[in-house]
């Protein structure tokens, strides 16, 4: 919720507010938000525009005007038009059994698209192989947009990076993300 003095808004990539409960970056207004960076015009005018301030967070914020980030703007990963959010892709790999914890990003790929590659660190003892993952149950990862977390379809996705990661016990999987439809993206 905004302290008072302040006014909180999420907009969409076209600068317009969207829907309670639906994701866009958080803009922020005040007396005691910042007016710009000193000394650095140009990036100042990226960042405040027309008063608001462009966090680079992504956020929702609800009827009751109570506000959640749940990502940010910088690493929101873009794969056929959809916005995919690392962290829930991280939630949705993170509910295996055998998953440590997992880093979540975006490697370019073709037509400006990028692919989803998801680095995970098995619990102590433990290993992730991509039959692991291909057959692991991922509806929990379905997001309030219809997003769901498909099937991963390749592992060892970046070969330089691969011998290092598998020293450190870290599995690279490459996931097709798609639409509760059967729609990949």
């Amino acid at each position: 919720m905004a302290l008072p003095g302040q006014r909180i808004r999420i907009a969409g990539p076209d600068g317009a507010d969207v829907p309670a409960g639906e994701p866009g970056e958080v803009l922020l207004a005040g007396p005691n938000i910042m007016r710009g960076y000193l000394g650095r015009p140009e990036e100042t005018a990226r960042t405040v525009v027309d008063g608001w301030l462009h966090t680079g967070d992504v956020g929702t914020l609800d009827a009751d005007g109570y506000l959640s980030i749940v990502g940010r703007r910088k690493e929101l990963i873009i794969s056929g038009g959809f916005n995919i959010y690392p962290t829930e892709v991280e939630a949705a790999v993170r509910s295996m059994p055998q998953v440590e914890d997992v880093a979540v990003v975006g490697l370019p790929a073709e037509a400006g698209n990028e692919s989803v590659v998801a680095a995970i660190l098995p619990k102590e003892g433990q290993t992730v192989t991509l039959q692991d993952a291909f057959l692991f149950d991922y509806s929990a990862g379905v997001g309030p947009d219809g997003k769901f977390l498909g099937k991963p379809v390749a592992t060892g996705v970046r070969p330089r990076f691969t011998d290092r990661f598998a020293e450190l016990g870290i599995t690279l999987l490459l996931f097709l993300v798609g639409l509760e439809d059967g729609r990949t993206v």
